[in-house]
């Protein structure tokens, strides 16, 4: 009976979180976020025997990149590049991209 409980307040709070993020309340969401991280276990000091930060950021970097990159989608990838090169962003994250 607790864990459907548990499971239950669990859902509330991701519908919270969720409608704030579609409300663009993103102050409010990342202050819960960080709230609700608090007391979570801290990152881990070494990833396959390798540690620091720089040197475990990169080894996800070449894991994502070889997942990410394994078909050449070259001709997508320019689209993409360009539109992006094109983009805005104001203060308060609106996107615009310019023709």
């Amino acid at each position: 009976m607790l864990s459907v409980t548990v499971k239950k307040e669990e859902k509330i709070k991701a519908d919270k979180f969720a409608d704030e993020l579609s409300e663009q309340d993103c102050t409010s969401f990342w202050k819960k976020v960080k709230k609700l991280n608090r007391n979570r276990l801290p990152p881990v000091n070494s990833v396959d025997n390798i540690s620091g930060d720089g040197a475990i950021a990169e080894v996800w970097q070449e894991h994502y990149e070889s997942i990410l990159n394994c078909v050449d989608q070259s001709e997508y990838k320019n689209k993409v590049t360009a539109t992006l090169c094109n983009t805005k962003f104001d203060s308060g994250m609106h996107v615009s991209v310019a023709p």
